[in-house]
């Protein structure tokens, strides 16, 4: 069960791999049901059905496929990362060490960077940055403020992954609704 969360938070991290395996998986389709075919003994159908692959309108179907599973895998997996490293994280304290502007834009609002170190329980020194648009807070709700600079926020991380971490809203924190 690991390994399968492992994989769902490197999708969520990483999202290039997903349309290359949809790609890889229609062309894999394709030759299969030209291997059948073949196996059928059906030859004229068999070359036309080879030379489509080179047809811009045959990659349509995977390209819509692609955007639309890209599309509701980053909104539905990000939502799930969050809530498992809440559930099974390691609690620590981070320090806000900088918040700037960035240059990203999200519904013509300035998107802030903020940089986060802490120290693992390896005592392994971590200095992370998320934008503000990506709202890594846990339980996930309508968020308002952000931290400041200078400020001590709980976290918590994955053992095998300290950059995945998500900052818990408690009562005592600045953070709030």
């Amino acid at each position: 069960m690991q390994v399968i969360y492992e994989w769902l938070i490197w999708s969520v991290d990483k999202v290039w791999p997903l349309p290359i395996i949809i790609y890889f998986l229609y062309v894999f389709a394709h030759f299969i049901r030209l291997m059948i075919l073949r196996g059928l003994g059906v030859r004229k159908a068999y070359r036309y059905e080879l030379s489509r692959i080179f047809n811009p309108l045959w990659w349509i179907i995977p390209t819509v496929l692609n955007f639309i599973i890209v599309l509701i895998a980053m909104l539905s997996l990000e939502e799930f990362v969050s809530s498992y490293v809440g559930k099974h994280g390691i609690q620590t304290e981070a320090f806000i060490v900088n918040r700037e502007s960035s240059s990203i834009l999200v519904n013509y609002e300035d998107t802030l960077r903020i940089t986060l170190s802490y120290k693992t329980h390896d005592k392994e020194d971590v200095t992370v940055s998320y934008l503000t648009s990506s709202n890594p807070y846990y339980p996930p709700t309508d968020f308002s403020s952000e931290p400041k600079k200078g400020e001590v926020v709980n976290i918590k991380y994955l053992r095998h992954r300290p950059t995945t971490f998500v900052i818990l809203k408690d009562e005592n924190s600045s953070i709030s609704d």
